[in-house]
């Protein structure tokens, strides 16, 4: 990835490496999508901020351990949101195509920025 940042968008690279849909600052090359993400996440307040960065590594995370031993470790959700999200994944089970994970978090992104 660190190789490809140069040459291929963050869009580019979200998709090939790690199955995400794009992101409205995607266009930029990968080595400057991080400036562009937090500006972003500095608009938000702060615990919702925490809550979306979290939410971004338990997608990762769901998405790259697929057979992961472990869980993963919530601080900064909301425990209804933490519940809920949990629920859901459980549903869709090990394994679940990469866009039904894509959409649960999604759909918790959306939860979080209403409140």
């Amino acid at each position: 990835i660190r190789t490809a940042a140069p040459v291929l968008s963050i869009n580019e690279v979200r998709e090939r490496y790690y199955q995400l849909p794009p992101a409205p600052w995607g266009a930029l090359p990968a080595g400057m999508a991080a400036p562009a993400l937090e500006q972003d996440l500095r608009a938000e307040p702060d615990a919702t901020r925490a809550a979306l960065q979290e939410l971004g590594r338990w997608e990762r995370f769901t998405l790259g351990h697929a057979k992961a031993e472990r869980a993963f470790e919530i601080r900064a959700l909301p425990d209804e949101l933490a519940f809920e999200v949990a629920a859901q994944l459980q549903a869709t089970g090990t394994g679940a195509a990469a866009d039904a994970v894509q959409a649960i978090f999604r759909e918790a992104r959306a939860l979080l920025r209403e409140d």
